[in-house]
């Protein structure tokens, strides 16, 4: 498996088009980013604009994971590796590992360098929104992300077409997020509603003496919604890698 891991690294970091897609997505959702500028302050900025943070990282993971998934199906590189005398857990496992972690990493650095745009372009973060519960937002974000991941690894497994799988989630996503907005409760289980979810917050708006308006925000998270999307990504994520090579094992590879 060891070297599995390190043939799909080679891989990847040789690969112009993961670069051209990464860096595609990172230039054109910074300048987004910039547009998103409705409050004062940046921590403001980035809690009305974190949705849409997710949702480029989200189209990201689309393209990047049904692509660098996908490739070895299309080029035949699962083939020759189990000819090499791998198993197939060696060279599943192997590259759920590989691409579960690059795609985490470059997922964490897009939305780190939306959200520090945004919070730079604002002046600062401001103290209306407490650092500490965004930062639990965004580590259950991660948690999110990280099903997401498995899922498309799944699908691409299953499908061994990344245009399927690109256009699968793209067109799930759209219906999803359609469901998220005409319904006032959503289900964890789905990485895309979980992520809807705690987006949400409530706020009050007060006006000062000079008729100034202020936002006064409550973004705490119940510890229902924490361990509900703590239990559910670690359970969908395992469920996925599993059925994935459940599949793969007895798949003819043909």
């Amino acid at each position: 498996m060891k070297n599995i891991i390190k043939s799909e690294f080679l891989r990847l970091k040789k690969d112009k088009l993961c670069r051209i897609i990464f860096f595609f997505f990172l230039i054109a959702g910074s300048v987004l980013s910039l547009e998103t500028q409705t409050q004062v302050y940046g921590g403001e900025n980035v809690l009305w604009s974190i949705s849409m943070v997710l949702l480029a990282v989200q189209f990201f993971l689309y393209i990047y994971v049904s692509y660098i998934c996908g490739t070895d199906f299309r080029d035949k590189t699962c083939n020759y590796q189990i000819m090499a005398g791998h198993t197939r857990a060696e060279v599943y496992f192997g590259k759920a590992i590989m691409f579960i972690s690059a795609a985490a990493i470059l997922s964490a650095v897009l939305s780190s360098v939306y959200i520090f745009t945004i919070i730079l372009s604002s002046g600062g973060w401001g103290d209306t929104v407490k650092i500490s519960d965004m930062l639990i937002r965004m580590v259950l974000f991660f948690f999110c992300i990280i099903r997401i991941i498995c899922v498309l690894i799944f699908m691409t497994f299953i499908f061994k077409n990344q245009y399927a799988v690109v256009i699968t989630g793209f067109i799930s996503n759209f219906l999803f997020n359609i469901y998220a907005d005409t319904n006032e409760r959503n289900y964890y289980i789905l990485g895309i509603l979980n992520i809807k979810e705690l987006c949400k917050f409530d706020f009050w708006t007060s006006f000062g003496m000079n008729g100034d308006r202020h936002f006064v925000y409550d973004i705490a998270l119940s510890s229902e919604l924490i361990t509900g999307t703590i239990f559910s990504s670690v359970i969908v994520s395992g469920a996925a890698l599993i059925l994935g090579y459940a599949f793969f094992k007895y798949d003819d590879m043909h």
